[in-house]
């Protein structure tokens, strides 16, 4: 990559030494016919980036016999010959006539010229592009939670409706959507996923999308609505999986926990406006169907756009032994010359080729992410999303109204409240959208988690102690209840800084290519049921122990989270994906090198 230049001529680590390609180290060729055996050797190898880097003898190097690194002015090889980004050499040795991974030095002042030579290089529009569909499909899930409440609301008051809802069919109506995203989280982590790709995922969510939002409109029966919202949640279930999927894939390494983090915020920001258009409506006769209408054409959005304009990503179709240079050029743009983008490619391709020998005389299983290599990601990337739901965020939100209410305010002044709670859920998503790749991953989630569990022990304090108690049964005084709606504001503002947008952001990031469809599928699934079991069982919690003591079981299950993040989450910020692959997993390459 241009402005990075080694400041130390020794290697000083094989990262492998695996053979991927030979190649002539003739130095008596001309510049010319090293631009041909370029375009040949492309045409010929699958992994012809790492040859055709070689050839960069006449940009930026230098001969020194004594150490092992030169060049003639024409390009040709003699001894070793390397080029790098800010983490990767590509060397090619004279001896071998192969190509290897290495690891060279840097200085401070390469590296960070390098990193703002890259920044100036990244194309924003087409990466807006990229990350604004995944994200729509996010929106349309924080929609579909907005509007709930408000239809309920209106399908009870509707006189040409005659639907009658009773509480279990309200309950009904609400969970169809859940369980639809689980049945699909359960089929994507079962192996459609990883078949299909990320970007079709999200295509296929849209379709589910329109299908389900236009049924919801133009259900004659309750039976029927319950079904569609059931389709509209098979949407949700493909569209949480595919989504930070692609993101995470094709994002460059410097934006990608931005991006991931800007989804949370489009879920947020969904949220918002399915409260606003549920109030426009919910006065009308049928304001409901109008509601559900509001979804279709983001949906046609949604399938348009991961159907017709973004590419597949790039790292799926190495995965798949595909020709993945055209998506990556169209991902980048105009702006990252040939190189630059062969040099994003070198690494991709390597990994993919690596995964592939390791895979060589192997039958795939759909238990592959149980592999002993995957713990360490495995574990980091559950148990964030586990954590997620076990500190009570369900629960907190479900009792929001009644605690204001406490505090003071009427019915209808506690609901305009709980919307602002949704404004400052969006303000502080966007703070962590701009800190989480200043900041770090690790940062964020330790601070922000130890917030949420001390806002859950003031809860816990500020609360009644007897069984039975729920906060609308409580008599709180003015002190308590302003205490607890305090609380309520500090917790809404850690969990979005931290749970909220980095848990995604962890699971998008710590698995590797070959497990990552399969994994995120599995911690899509976790993440439903966790919600549904929480939801489930918290009413019954509370009538047995009360509120109080519910909150201080939250609490506990906090300081845990506290502590699994401190012993296991290993800092992500700015490193490819390839990196931190490399941090999180045992890989055959990792025991060629302890050899």
């Amino acid at each position: 990559m241009r402005g990075a230049t080694p400041t130390t001529t020794t290697f000083a680590e094989v990262k492998t030494t695996t053979l991927f390609t030979s190649f002539s180290s003739s130095s008596s060729s001309s510049t010319n016919k090293a631009s041909s055996s370029r375009r040949s050797f492309r045409k010929k190898s699958r992994f012809g980036a790492f040859a055709f880097a070689a050839f960069r003898g006449n940009r930026n190097t230098s001969s020194s016999s004594s150490s092992g690194v030169c060049s003639d002015a024409r390009g040709s090889i003699a001894k070793s010959e390397s080029y790098t980004d800010d983490r990767v050499v590509l060397s090619s040795s004279s001896s071998k006539g192969f190509l290897v991974r290495t690891k060279a030095t840097y200085s401070n002042n390469d590296d960070e010229v390098m990193k703002k030579d890259t920044k100036k290089l990244i194309d924003y529009g087409r990466v807006g592009v990229a990350f604004a569909f995944p994200a729509l499909a996010g929106f349309l899930f924080g929609l579909d939670i907005g509007l709930s409440s408000g239809a309920l609301e209106s399908i009870k008051t509707s006189s040409s409706d005659f639907f009658n809802l009773t509480a279990s069919q309200s309950g009904q109506i609400v969970s169809a959507s859940l369980f639809g995203a689980l049945t699909a989280s359960a089929v994507a982590a079962a192996g459609a996923g990883e078949k299909l790709g990320s970007r079709k995922e999200i295509a296929l969510a849209g379709v589910l999308y329109l299908i389900g939002g236009t049924m919801e409109a133009n259900a004659q029966s309750v039976d029927f609505l319950i079904f569609a919202k059931a389709i509209y949640g098979l949407g949700i279930g493909f569209a949480m999986h595919g989504a930070p999927v692609y993101i995470a894939e094709t994002a460059p390494s410097s934006l990608r926990g931005t991006l991931i983090s800007l989804k949370e915020a489009a879920i947020v920001f969904g949220i918002l406006c399915g409260y606003f258009c549920a109030s426009q409506y919910v006065g009308e006769d049928g304001g409901w169907r109008s509601m559900f209408l509001t979804s279709v054409p983001f949906a046609v959005l949604t399938l348009v756009g991961a159907g017709f304009i973004l590419p597949d990503s790039p790292r799926w179709l190495a995965s798949k032994n595909m020709d993945s240079f055209p998506a990556l050029k169209k991902l980048r743009g105009p702006n990252v010359s040939e190189m630059e983008l062969m040099n994003e490619l070198d690494e991709i391709n390597m990994f993919a080729n690596v995964r592939r020998k390791e895979e060589m005389g192997r039958t795939k299983s759909p238990f592959a992410i149980l592999d002993k290599k995957y713990a360490k990601a495995l574990y980091v990337g559950l148990s964030v999303v586990l954590f997620q739901q076990l500190t009570g965020q369900p629960s907190v939100l479900y009792y929001a109204t009644q605690t204001f209410e406490a505090a003071g305010w009427s019915a209808q002044g506690a609901s305009n409240i709980a919307v602002v709670v949704g404004v400052f859920k969006l303000f502080m998503t966007v703070i962590a959208v701009w800190k989480v790749d200043s900041l770090g991953r690790r940062p964020l989630l330790l601070g922000g988690v130890s917030l949420i569990t001390l806002s859950l022990m003031v809860l816990a304090l500020a609360s009644p102690d007897f069984a039975g108690s729920g906060v609308e049964a409580a008599a709180l005084s003015e002190t308590q209840a302003r205490i607890s709606v305090a609380a309520i504001f500090l917790y809404v503002g850690a969990y979005q800084v931290s749970f909220g947008p980095i848990a995604w952001l962890l699971v998008g990031e710590v698995f590797p290519t070959k497990v990552r469809s399969q994994a995120v599928g599995i911690a899509t699934l976790l993440n439903f049921g966790s919600n549904f079991i929480v939801s489930l069982n918290l009413p019954y919690a509370i009538e047995q122990i009360g509120i109080k003591s519910t909150y201080f079981g939250f609490a506990s299950i906090g300081v845990l989270s506290v502590a699994s993040i401190y012993f296991s989450v290993v800092e992500t910020k700015g490193k490819t994906l390839e990196e931190i692959e490399d941090a999180y997993t045992v890989t055959a390459t990792k025991v060629e090198e302890d050899r």
